[in-house]
Order: C-alpha cells, then structure tokens, then sequence
C-alpha cells in the first residue's frame, strides 16, 4: 500500500553524514558524480552525459519531494531516495504500509561504511517518523557491494525476479524485506509463504532466518499450525531441514492432506519426504 511522503524539510544528521533535500545549488555537485561511468550503472541508470541531463533529474527530485541529497562535509556526494515498493516485485506487501530504499554515492566514497550507515538513518525514520510497516530494497545480483550493504543494515532476501532499468536492459535481481517490530511474526510468516512459487517449498529454518533469527524455527512452526487461512496462507508448502513433511499438519486429513496438496502444487512426494535440491525454494 503506497502513500505520499514529502522529504522538502526533513534533515537527518548521521556521525558523519546528512540526508537533506535537493537543492538548485547542487546542481555542481550532483553532475560530478552522475557524469561518471558505472555510477549510475549500479541503479539501473545511465551516467549523465552533459549537465543538462543532471539538471533535469535535479529538477524532478525536486518536485518529486522523495529524494534526499547526501552531503558530506558541505558536498553532495549522492542520493538517497523513498519509493513506492514496486506492487508487481512484491504483491504479497500490497495491503501493509510500505516503502522501498534506493541510493547512489560518489565512487570516491564507496568502501568508507557511508551507505550502511545512511539506510539504517533512513530505516530509523521510516518506521519511526513514517510508520511504515516494511521496507524494501533491491540490488542486482552483479553488484555484491549493495547486497552487502543491505544484509548489514538487517534486510533479509525473499524473492528473485528481473529488474527492467532505465537503459532498456534487464537485470536478475534479488529484492529483500525489513519488517517493523510492531508488525507481528505471524503476519511477517504468512507474507513469506505468500511468496514461495508454485512446486516449491521452504523449511521452517529458512523462514526464520527470513524473520532474522534462526532460532525461531519452532515459533514458525507454532505460527503455522494456528494458521487461520490455509488458502490464502499455504503453510503446506513448509517441510523440516530434511525435507520431511509434517507429522502434525494442521489441516484435516493431517499429513496425508499436505502430501495431496504438495502433489497437486507439482512437487513429488516420496516417503512423505521432499528432495530439497530440487524443490526448496531459493532466491538465486
């Protein structure tokens, strides 16, 4: 569920960092960093080829009111912006308040712990300031700085799918979640299983490195077994680290009801077992 936000007069003060709107004196600024090849790249979008191009997108952060400037030490050295999660990425995330986190910095400053220390400013907002209940963020498989940016910062891998950028290419891409704390564990449980494809299926250990702690695997599995819409929510599609089914499967017909559905949704059941090489669902 999108909503409106206006970043005009929000100012976020890091240790060394701040997050502030655009502004026409950035313009220098801004095209130093946008001009340079495989900057951009790394968002999906072309390096700018004259300060036209720069002022241009200036001009559409500016009104957009979603983006924020990256200023270090008096320098726009990037941009950190708050989109709409892509509904065709994330369906599952359609009914909660939701935003998603992209950013661009200067080559310059890559290596220096910027970026990680800016998305957890950013996250701290959004769910304090905003309320949102999740954030999303994504990066393409062939840039494993960013994914290392958003692991660090708490975001937790949930789906591949192909990135269409602004340069007419396509790019296999991962998308991660950050929940709120608010949001209960049940309902970030029944999201993930909303998520897995047909003739695939999870473990609960994978579903509670998802929530961000592998321990909770018996919570997930206590969630599941009080799951109040099986159709909606199908935790048949949850098996144990061996791949084995449940022997306690909460729907009548219990573990013989999960073996039909599982059959039916494409996965071969053998000995009321699943071969996790081939079945378990995996973001790569």
């Amino acid at each position: 569920m999108d909503f409106p936000i206006d970043l005009t007069n929000v100012v976020i003060n890091t240790e060394r960092l701040t997050l502030r709107a655009f502004k026409p004196s950035d313009l220098e600024d801004f095209f130093e960093y946008a001009k340079v090849p495989g900057v951009g790249e790394m968002a999906g979008w072309s390096h700018h080829k004259d300060i036209n191009e720069s002022q241009m997108i200036l001009d559409m952060f500016m009104n957009g009111k979603k983006t924020f400037a990256i200023v270090y030490d008096g320098k726009v050295i990037g941009s950190l912006g708050i989109e709409e999660t892509n509904p065709n990425h994330f369906p599952e995330l359609n009914e909660y308040k939701c935003k998603e986190l992209g950013y661009v910095l200067a080559k310059p400053f890559w290596g220096r712990g910027f970026m990680p220390e800016l998305a957890k400013a950013a996250i701290e907002y959004l769910f304090k300031e905003q309320e949102v209940d999740c954030i999303t963020c994504c990066s393409f498989i062939s840039n494993p700085q960013s994914e290392r940016v958003q692991h660090k910062v708490g975001f937790q891998d949930c789906k591949s799918f192909t990135f269409e950028t602004r340069m007419g290419t396509e790019e296999p891409s991962i998308g991660r979640v950050i929940w709120n704390n608010r949001v209960p564990l049940s309902e970030r449980v029944y999201t993930f299983l909303r998520m897995i494809p047909d003739g695939k299926v999870a473990t609960y250990g994978q579903i509670a490195e998802y929530l961000g702690d592998k321990r909770l695997a018996r919570v997930v599995g206590n969630i599941l077994h009080v799951n109040p819409d099986p159709d909606k929510n199908p935790c048949f599609k949850v098996v144990n680290a061996k791949g084995e089914l449940a022997k306690h499967f909460g729907a009548p017909g219990g573990i013989d009801e999960q073996k039909r559905r599982l059959e039916n949704d494409g996965v071969v059941v053998k000995d009321y077992k699943v071969d996790l090489s081939k079945y378990q669902y995996r973001y790569l």
